[in-house]
């Protein structure tokens, strides 16, 4: 892999401990760290004292924080949530990364509430006004996933929601897997958002009357060419693996402690092959 393209991974996919998911990253040779949840809880049930120990211990161990991922616009919340509260949850995951000296936050687009498609269009826009403002005040972009929400639906509404909000502080994360979920070709819509993309989420979907989530490279989200057409266009960012294989967060379950580690490695690992196959690319240490 080029040094410009890194490859990290959501930790939590791959143990549930804080120490369990620094030891894992670190044994691998991995030096970026995703975070989203300790213990199956999400990064605002902790204070601020838990935050610095735990930065203090990733500064220790070698560990960067390039993205933390909060819920605000996810499944868990729709576009009917009151702005006070996602302003309020905004400004705590604002902290959060500001801990660990991380300028990056996932958000999502709002699942609708019921209302027709303009209204949520409309709703969803100026909601993002008001989170953008709060972020670029603060000095952070928040990274706009291809997932939950309106904007989610189709390259087009993301690209409309970008040109709405016309701002430094929003960028996209694309996530490779989602568009089996949703319902669009991976590769194409990516084609036409690249140019946008500051994160990227390594998984591989199949639908085969119901989404599942494969190894990397035998679905159908086009892992290859995912990656072909980000060396391409100059993407200079970080892979960040989340198998969704033995933890599905959605879903609120998760395998034991011994097949996540196991299938979250063999994860790495199969992600280090494939950026090996279309760049220069170093191997991980493996155990």
């Amino acid at each position: 892999m080029t040094a410009t393209m890194r490859l990290c991974g959501i930790a939590d996919e791959g143990a549930a401990s804080f120490n369990d998911q620094i030891n894992m990253h670190a044994r691998l040779g991995v030096d970026l760290i995703e975070l989203r949840s300790f213990d199956d809880r999400r990064l605002d049930h902790y204070n601020d004292t838990h935050h610095e120990e735990w930065a203090a211990q990733l500064k220790d161990t070698g560990l960067t924080v390039p993205v933390v991922d909060s819920p605000i616009g996810s499944w868990a919340y729709d576009i009917g949530r009151s702005q006070e509260e996602d302003l309020a949850h905004l400004t705590r995951y604002i902290r959060i990364a500001q801990i660990y000296d991380c300028q990056q936050i996932r958000v999502m687009s709002y699942p609708n509430d019921g209302r027709a498609e303009s209204a949520w269009r409309t709703a969803v826009i100026e909601r993002f006004r008001l989170l953008i403002q709060l972020a670029s005040e603060a000095g952070v972009t928040l990274l706009l996933e291809n997932c939950d929400g309106w904007a989610g639906q189709s390259a087009a509404n993301t690209l409309d929601l970008l040109a709405e909000v016309s701002s430094s502080a929003l960028s996209l994360l694309f996530d490779t897997g989602n568009g089996v979920t949703y319902g669009y070709d991976s590769l194409e819509f990516l084609q036409l958002v690249a140019p946008h993309v500051s994160h990227v989420h390594l998984k591989d979907s199949l639908d085969s009357g119901t989404v599942r989530f494969v190894p990397l490279g035998t679905g159908a989200s086009r892992i290859t060419e995912c990656l072909v057409l980000l060396r391409d266009s100059g993407y200079n960012g970080v892979l960040s693996v989340e198998p969704h294989i033995d933890r599905l967060p959605h879903a609120g379950t998760r395998n034991s402690d011994a097949l996540l580690r196991h299938s979250y490695c063999e994860y790495m690992r199969r992600a280090a092959d494939l950026i090996a196959c279309t760049q220069d690319g170093t191997a991980l240490n493996v155990y």
